[in-house]
């Protein structure tokens, strides 16, 4: 039931169980109020959206983590090279940049492949919802 603005919820709910209690004689009356349970509902979306962009997060930290750890294990294997290079007047910008050009070619190649289908997937409907109730 839809009460007005104005009204007096203790008095309604009075009206309404006594309305029901002639009724439904044997059933006992219970209600709720549909803004608490949105409420609750959003409450647990909103914890969702939390465990899942931790998880997101410790992921992306693990996966950049794992990046390092192929790079150093890289500039270990090089390390001659880069102290003759060193040596003979290579700058800093210039090892970092030979060490970590085949990563970030492939990290960029994998960002142009995921960020459209990344695009596609989430704009569309999901759960059969209409798209403008989203």
């Amino acid at each position: 039931m839809r009460l007005q603005k104005a009204a007096d919820v203790q008095e309604a709910l009075t009206f309404i169980e006594g309305a029901y209690k002639k009724v439904f004689t044997k059933n006992p009356f219970s209600y709720f109020f549909v803004d608490k349970l949105y409420e609750k509902q959003f409450q647990s979306d909103l914890h969702f959206a939390r465990v899942f962009g931790l998880f997101s997060g410790v992921a992306l930290f693990l996966a950049c983590l794992g990046i390092l750890g192929i790079t150093l294990f890289e500039a270990n294997t090089r390390l001659k090279e880069i102290s003759i290079r060193k040596v003979l007047g290579a700058s800093v910008t210039g090892i970092i940049t030979l060490l970590s050009k085949k990563h970030v070619r492939v990290i960029v190649i994998s960002l142009l492949v995921a960020t459209p289908i990344a695009f596609y997937a989430s704009s569309q409907c999901c759960w059969d919802i209409p798209c403008a109730s989203i």
